[in-house]
């Protein structure tokens, strides 16, 4: 008999990087939103359930690789106001409304989040992270370092976690780090967790 004769059914190991270290390189990316559906890193439709709001948040996918598995990854290009944050004030006018904990104002339009700058420069500094990560010098646009650092598989390390999710456990990434560059340059040990 031949190989299949010898070998047994056992549950398939998911091929998604797991939590921990991993060194990595950039696979594909997308330019999408908070609404797009992914397949394959294209963008194939809006999501099946939109949320009430109207507005859609920018978002950097990307997909990251080594021998070991793959991890798709969004990265937020905006922040928005949580409905708790809002001012007495403001709570007064009824203009807002709490919807999934975030502060929608009421507009002819639908429902619309308000932006919040501070967390939308917690997500640049997300974005800036991702960047300098790729090794590219200072001052690159951003395009050109996500496609030099796929065409050549740049790589850089990067930190799994684990967190609970209404649709079972997510794996994301909570950090970025370049790897080498010049030790005597600050910026190049700089890592921080990732939250926004």
């Amino acid at each position: 008999m031949g190989f299949l004769s010898n070998y047994e059914s056992k549950q398939p190991v998911s091929q998604l990087l797991k939590e921990g270290v991993h060194r990595v390189w950039l696979s594909k990316f997308a330019e999408c939103t908070s609404f797009d559906e992914l397949k394959g890193m294209q963008i194939s439709e809006q999501k099946e359930n939109l949320p009430e709001w109207t507005n859609p948040i920018d978002v950097l996918a990307i997909q990251v690789v080594n021998k070991e598995g793959i991890l798709v990854h969004r990265i937020h290009l905006g922040g928005v106001r949580r409905y708790s944050e809002l001012s007495d004030k403001e709570l007064q006018t009824g203009q807002f409304e709490d919807i999934e904990g975030f502060a929608c104002k009421k507009t002819k339009n639908g429902l619309v989040r308000i932006e919040d700058p501070t967390r939308t420069a917690s997500c640049m500094r997300i974005l800036d992270h991702f960047l300098w990560a790729l090794g590219e010098p200072e001052g690159t646009n951003a395009l050109a370092c996500i496609e030099t650092a796929i065409a050549e598989k740049t790589l850089f390390d990067i930190t799994v976690v684990k967190e609970a999710w209404e649709t079972g456990d997510q794996y994301r990434i909570s950090k970025f780090t370049r790897i080498g560059g010049d030790d005597s340059d600050p910026r190049s040990l700089v890592t921080a967790d990732l939250e926004s």
